[in-house]
């Protein structure tokens, strides 16, 4: 079986749509995790194979964004306030 074949059956097995989970949405978790985990920007391209900062950059962005409601999040509780 095929890479593509193997990653449908994947997907499909844990129940998700393999119409919505394609195999670039690997790319971005593996992008989003390096981030998440500090690894340098030209690092991440160097991996994945992105020639600019753009995909990465939003990544960023995007994991800053996460970082800062977590954040919010963990002072509500324990400030005892309601999250939503």
């Amino acid at each position: 079986m095929g890479i593509r074949k193997s990653f449908i059956a994947a997907v499909k097995a844990i129940g998700l749509d393999p119409e919505l989970v394609v195999r670039h949405t690997l790319r971005h978790t593996v992008v989003s995790l390096l981030i998440q985990s500090g690894v340098d920007i030209h690092t991440v391209m160097n991996i994945t194979g992105h020639k600019t900062q753009e995909t990465p950059a939003r990544e960023i962005e995007t994991a800053r964004k996460r970082r800062a409601d977590d954040i919010t999040q963990q002072e509500e509780r324990k400030n005892g306030q309601k999250i939503e």
